[in-house]
């Protein structure tokens, strides 16, 4: 049970800080290819990682904002991707599905 709810709170908040899908779509369009938006992605959220390492001990104070970082930089490379291979993304079904086959808690079948 208490691991159901904070599955559930887990999957609001990632929710709440991927934004809409929308706008992944139109910055994927300016990408030519899918690993030129996945490097961009990666080198945004690694840039967010590392200024949030940059003053020791602040991290401990910005580990929630880098934690949101990260969390939108997954959406929206997830959803870049889907938009790019003309996939209709359905930005909160597609993030729950994606968690799943992460954590290996969901392996694609019904």
């Amino acid at each position: 049970m208490a691991a159901d709810i904070t599955a559930e709170m887990f999957l609001k908040a990632f929710n709440s800080v991927g934004g809409d899908s929308s706008a992944a779509a139109r910055a994927v369009t300016n990408y030519k290819t899918l690993s030129g938006w996945r490097a961009s992605q990666i080198a945004q959220a690694a840039a967010a990682g590392a200024a949030a390492m940059a003053i020791p001990v602040a991290h401990i104070a910005t580990l929630a904002a880098d934690f949101a970082v990260l969390l939108r930089k997954m959406a929206v490379c997830a959803w870049g991707i889907g938009h790019k291979l003309g996939a209709v993304v359905e930005a909160e079904e597609d993030l729950a599905i994606i968690l799943g086959l992460w954590s290996g808690r969901w392996n694609g079948m019904p």
